[in-house]
C-alpha cells in the first residue's frame, strides 16, 4: 500500500504533464502554421511592386492554367502529383535523422508561406477573378493536401522523437502509424482529384482564361 501510495500519484502527475505537453505542441503548431501564411502575405505585399517577383509568379500561374487547358486529365494528374511527391520524399528523408525536425518545420513554413504569397498575388493582380479562382480552384484541393501534410509531419516528428529516445514503437503505435500513412495517401489522392475536378469544372467560369 505504501509503494502504491508513492508511485500512483507520480504516474498521474506524469500523465498530466504529458497531456499538457501535447496541448502546448498543438498550440505551437497552430500559431506556427498561421504565422507562416501571414508572413507569406506580408513578404509578397512588401514586394508586390517588384517586377521580378511579379513576372515569376505570373509566369508560373499562367503556365499552370495553360497546362490545365491544353492537356488531358491524366497528364494534369501527373503534373499535380509531381509537385507533391518531392515534398513527401523530403519529409521521409528528414524523419530518419534526429535533427530532421528543423528541416521539417522549414518545409512547412516554405509551403504555407508560399500559399499565402500566392493567394495575395492572385487577389492583387486579378481582383474578383483572383478571389473566385482562390476559393473554387486553388484552396479546396490545397486544404486536403495541407491536412495530409500536417498528419504526416506529426508522424515524422514522432519517429524523430523515437530516434532521440532510442525507443521502439509498441505494436499498437505501429498499427496506428500505418493507418495514418494510409490516411495521408488517401487525402493526397483526394486533393489531386479535387484539383482536377476544380480545374475542369470551375476554371472556365472563373474568368481566368481571359487573362491568357
Amino acid at each position: 500500500m505504501k509503494i502504491n501510495a508513492v508511485f500512483l500519484p507520480l504516474k498521474k502527475y506524469n500523465n498530466k504533464q504529458h497531456s499538457r505537453l501535447l496541448n502546448y505542441k498543438k498550440y505551437f503548431l497552430t500559431i506556427y502554421l498561421s504565422a507562416s501564411v501571414i508572413i507569406g502575405v506580408i513578404v509578397f505585399s512588401l514586394n508586390k511592386n517588384n517586377a521580378g517577383v511579379l513576372s515569376e509568379l505570373s509566369s508560373e500561374f499562367l503556365s499552370y492554367i495553360d497546362v490545365a487547358i491544353h492537356n488531358s486529365k491524366l497528364e494534369l494528374f501527373v503534373v499535380i502529383l509531381k509537385n507533391i511527391v518531392p515534398i513527401i520524399l523530403l519529409l521521409i528523408l528528414f524523419s530518419t535523422s534526429i535533427i530532421g525536425c528543423l528541416f521539417i518545420y522549414l518545409i512547412m513554413f516554405v509551403e504555407l508561406a508560399g500559399m499565402g504569397a500566392y493567394v495575395a498575388f492572385l487577389y492583387t493582380q486579378y481582383g474578383a477573378c483572383g478571389i473566385k479562382y482562390t476559393f473554387t480552384i486553388f484552396l479546396p484541393g490545397k486544404i486536403l493536401f495541407i491536412t495530409a501534410l500536417i498528419i504526416f509531419i506529426k508522424l515524422c516528428l514522432n519517429i524523430i522523437t523515437g530516434l532521440k529516445e532510442k525507443n521502439r514503437l509498441p505494436s499498437t503505435e505501429i498499427r496506428s502509424s500505418v493507418m495514418k500513412i494510409i490516411l495521408v495517401f488517401v487525402l493526397i489522392l483526394l486533393s489531386v482529384c479535387v484539383d482536377l475536378l476544380a480545374m475542369h469544372v470551375f476554371l472556365p467560369s472563373s474568368g481566368m482564361i481571359s487573362f491568357l
